[in-house]
């Protein structure tokens, strides 16, 4: 029931934003070219727009996309529409920090601006790709009211830009929800000679969060693979939970004994870890691991405070929350991030 009620839930939201990316135009959708940013010398050696989508009829929602042209034949180069994860990240996290043509520069980092440097990875340099901000609310996208949030019916409607381009769909993390659903509602299009007519050739998730019963119970096996659990611990999780290791209504039967028993605290008191350099981050919008959750297993290390905590300013806006640990320890800063969605990997 909760998975066809949530495939509902993204068909209402995802699919007309789709169309009115595919046939956005500079008649219709107010955009604008970037031809420069901050930490990178010079203009831009490749084509970046950015701009608002509205997806219903009183245009209460308004969803912000970066679009990135082909680096190479963009009139034939394939389209790509790429969602991140979270949900909640912004698309800015696949731009710059994922597939896109440019990366913060970490080795010269010294605290001050960042740089920024050309991805040679870069997928643009073979398609041309359409990174969002969604849901409403994630990133520069927002919504006016609640409704507004949950559906949206307007499917804007103009000549298409790249409708002969091949078309792919792709996205990781909870990407691997939506991507699926949006793929098939464009190939049922396609096969209803629907218009417009999308040349859609697939689609590509990576490290997708697509079943929750299927991760989760894949976490205990990928523990026991990377030595994080002993064979002993395993062997004895497997018999008690019967491969079923979602967390137990009680905290009495074997199963759930055995799952309460795996746990990384002990990890990070260790005192040859505690020597190292450590820098926690969590996001104020990451509901998956909340950073209440992590305030509560920073708290259990017993490690003193040299300053509570104090709001992080950037440009005079309170960007998170600062608190200092010993230089001794290896948790020197704990950062809560404020307006981040989520930080994932690519933060790290």
């Amino acid at each position: 029931m909760a998975s066809r009620h949530l495939a509902k839930v993204l068909k209402c939201i995802c699919i007309p934003l789709i169309i009115c990316l595919m046939l956005f135009s500079d008649s219709v959708v107010p955009s604008s070219v970037v031809k420069s940013l901050p930490g990178f010398p010079g203009s831009l050696p490749f084509n970046l727009e950015t701009g608002y989508i509205a997806v219903d009829e009183k245009e209460d929602v308004q969803f912000f996309y970066y679009f990135v042209e082909s680096e190479g034949n963009p009139r034939d180069d394939s389209l790509m529409l790429w969602f991140v994860g979270g949900p909640g990240c912004s698309g800015l996290s696949g731009l710059a920090f994922e597939i896109g043509p440019f990366r913060f520069n970490y080795v010269e980092y010294n605290g001050s601006l960042p740089t920024l440097e050309l991805n040679p990875n870069s997928w643009t340099k073979v398609a041309s790709i359409i990174f969002i901000d969604a849901p409403a609310g994630s990133g520069f996208s927002y919504s006016k009211s609640w409704e507004g949030s949950q559906t949206g019916d307007l499917w804007l409607l103009a000549h298409p830009k790249f409708i002969s381009n091949p078309l792919y769909v792709g996205g990781d993390s909870y990407g691997g929800f939506i991507v699926p659903i949006v793929a098939e509602e464009i190939a049922k299009s396609v096969k209803a000679s629907h218009t417009p007519e999308f040349n859609f050739q697939g689609y590509l998730v990576g490290n997708p969060n697509a079943d929750r019963d299927i991760n989760w119970n894949s976490r205990v096996q990928f523990a026991r693979r990377m030595a994080i659990i002993s064979d002993e611990l395993y062997e004895s999780v497997k018999k008690n939970c019967k491969g079923q290791y979602k967390e137990d209504d009680t905290n009495t039967t074997p199963c759930a004994i055995d799952l309460n028993a795996i746990s990384l605290m002990e990890f990070f008191k260790w005192k040859s870890l505690l020597e190292q350099p450590s820098d926690p981050k969590s996001g104020d919008h990451d509901m998956a691991i909340p950073y209440i959750g992590t305030q509560a297993w920073i708290k259990s290390l017993n490690i003193p405070i040299v300053s509570q905590w104090r709001p992080w300013m950037v440009d005079d806006q309170i960007a998170g929350v600062l608190d200092i640990q010993p230089q001794s320890t290896g948790l020197r800063n704990v950062l809560l991030c404020s307006k981040d969605g989520s930080l994932n990997s690519h933060f790290d």
